[in-house]
């Protein structure tokens, strides 16, 4: 729940003008990544990102250790 929570705000289908495409992709925090649509380095916007890409990775990692845990008591349980 905590990692939906954290992409449900941060992230944003980019760019814009995908098409038809429905395979649509979706970018942390475009507006704050001088790769995508952050126009000239801002200090304050990079740091604010690489606050977000901390964050993400440490509810990455809780995400993976929950699942890793699910399946190890499915396995006890003789689920699987």
């Amino acid at each position: 729940m905590a990692l939906h929570h954290f992409v449900a705000p941060n992230f944003f289908v980019f760019p814009d003008n995908q098409g038809p495409n429905p395979d649509y992709r979706y970018c942390l925090a475009p507006h704050m990544n001088i790769d995508r649509d952050m126009v000239s380095s801002e200090v304050k916007k990079v740091e604010q990102y690489d606050e977000l890409k901390r964050e993400l990775a440490e509810r990455v990692a809780q995400a993976r250790q929950s699942y890793d845990a699910f399946v190890r008591r499915l396995k006890k349980l003789g689920h699987i």
